[in-house]
């Protein structure tokens, strides 16, 4: 926390370079609520969402009356989206497989076996920053002003539940967000998918409804999965990637210079939590669920056989990004893996 107080102090150093509080004092504030499903605090969601709101300050002082309202205090996600739609709330925050419900065309960032590494996922976000723009804003209303990663999808079981192979974790029954690209998954893999919505999670563990979780390990830490969780295992089914997404009505709808300011502001975010706030969670995580008893697996052995029968899946991946045209997802997944490393 005191690494994150002190970059506040820098940034606020820096800021001293920017107009000053009077620069937009001829104009009204505009209310910006920020919803989001994480908590306040000490953790990856936080600290960039608190970047992207420091940036909007700097790019524009005094312009916005900024409300952040964490710890999902408007509702869980989809509702947020909703919110956000129909002009209640300017942005919100979400996982991309629940954005992919409202916006089919952001399910090729959650396509499995896919990246290699983050940086590869990287490449390809900022490369499809426009293209990935375009075609939500047409399905959703809604366009994306920040992306964050942070890291892999992996598994996460009790302490009956311990399996280290593909075989082992098809007796399993795992929860899954209601993702179409998730079920597709599963079924290529053969495992025992049950969706519960994220703020569900926590209890069906610990009332055993569900022996399992997949998800980044920062999420398992940020709610607190560890307490009812023993074993993990690095099966790195995809990238798990969240948003930062606001009313396309409500920017077209600002001054020139604000709506950039905003936009501005949320791809400085996107590459500040990139290469500094995710490698840092990504290590303390792993530290922070070890400390709490959970025991790291590593990678299954037959990892092959897991990527194997993930990419079965494609096809119906294509078709569920495409909105039903499997030659259209097709085409911009390959637009995607052109800007791979």
């Amino acid at each position: 926390m005191k690494r994150f107080v002190i970059a506040l102090a820098v940034l606020g150093l820096a800021s001293a370079f920017v107009p000053g509080p009077g620069a937009f004092a001829e104009e009204a504030k505009i209310r910006l609520i920020l919803a989001s499903s994480g908590n306040e605090g000490d953790n990856f969601a936080h600290v960039t969402f608190a970047k992207f709101m420091e940036l909007v300050e700097q790019k524009a002082p005094g312009a916005f009356d900024i409300q952040y309202r964490p710890g999902m205090a408007m509702g869980d996600e989809p509702e947020t989206v909703r919110l956000v739609q129909s002009g209640s709330i300017e942005m919100a925050t979400l996982l991309s497989n629940t954005m992919a419900t409202f916006a089919p065309s952001a399910g090729w960032m959650n396509m499995p076996y896919f990246f290699e590494d983050r940086e590869s996922f990287h490449a390809a976000a900022l490369g499809m920053w426009d293209t990935t723009n375009e075609l939500m804003i047409k399905e959703s209303g809604c366009r994306v002003i920040a992306i964050n990663e942070i890291g892999f999808r992996n598994l996460t079981t009790n302490a009956k539940s311990r399996a280290t192979n593909l075989e082992e974790a098809a007796r399993l029954k795992i929860r899954l967000p209601a993702s179409a690209q998730g079920l597709a998954l599963y079924d290529a893999l053969g495992l025992t998918p049950v969706t519960v919505s994220f703020a569900e999670t926590f209890g069906a563990l610990a009332q055993g409804v569900v022996d399992g979780q997949e998800s980044a390990y920062s999420l398992v830490t940020l709610k607190k999965f560890y307490e009812v969780q023993k074993y993990a295992l690095d099966i790195e089914t995809g990238l798990h990637v969240g948003f930062i997404v606001a009313s396309e009505k409500w920017l077209e709808g600002l001054p020139e210079h604000l709506r950039a300011a905003v936009l501005e502001a949320g791809r400085e975010a996107t590459v500040y939590e990139f290469e500094i706030v995710a490698p840092e969670y990504l290590i303390r995580d792993r530290a922070i669920m070890t400390e709490a008893g959970m025991e790291f697996l590593g990678r299954p052995a037959d990892f092959d056989q897991w990527r194997e029968r993930g990419r079965r899946s494609w096809p119906a991946n294509y078709k569920i990004i495409g909105g039903g045209d499997e030659a259209a997802g097709r085409a911009l997944v390959e637009k995607a893996a052109s800007y791979l490393p």
